[in-house]
């Protein structure tokens, strides 16, 4: 009689999960369906705002002053601080009604979450996702959109798994 080994599954673990996204209606859902694969998982989540997930360039193909390069970078500046507001009132609603842990890292036996505020660093965010096991992110409406840049870019810059969720998508049980 021969034994033949038995197959075994090898799953990766999830322990980090990156949420990039943008302010918008369904953000809450999106960030509370992280928040329910972490719980799963025991994992640490990080949200952070899409606008900082590739730096916004302002290309020489448009002509004007100093004048208004700076113009069009503080409203850009501006625009990110608005999501960045809207955004922790979601995230603070979800970690509200989930009851996650907000901790700056993964904890053994319990899922925590942390909301980074967008900072005026040269690198792109999507480096956080290298560090990640799993990128949260909406479904692209188009090819156009940014949620199409998170997609692209986690998957081919950061070479992550990644999670689409429909714009207006279910809770994940």
């Amino acid at each position: 009689i021969t034994f033949l080994p038995q197959k075994r599954e090898i799953a990766m673990p999830i322990r980090q999960i990156l949420v990039p996204i943008s302010a918008g209606s369904d953000a809450y859902l999106v960030i509370s369906n992280a928040f329910n694969l972490a719980e799963h998982h025991k994992a640490h989540v990080t949200v952070i705002n899409a606008l900082d997930w590739a730096p916004q360039f302002v290309t020489s193909d448009v002509y004007g002053s100093g004048a208004y390069y700076a113009e069009v970078i503080k409203a850009l500046d501006d625009e990110r601080r608005k999501s960045d507001k809207k955004l922790r009132q979601d995230f603070d609603t979800a970690v509200k009604k989930s009851g996650i842990a907000i901790a700056d890292r993964a904890m053994q036996d319990a899922p925590t979450a942390t909301f980074l505020e967008s900072s005026d660093e040269k690198q792109p965010r999507w480096t956080f996702a290298c560090l990640c096991d799993l990128v949260i992110a909406r479904r692209p409406i188009s090819l156009t959109t940014l949620d199409y840049d998170v997609a692209e870019s986690a998957l081919f810059d950061a070479r992550r798994p990644i999670l689409l969720l429909p714009p207006k998508g279910a809770h994940i049980e």
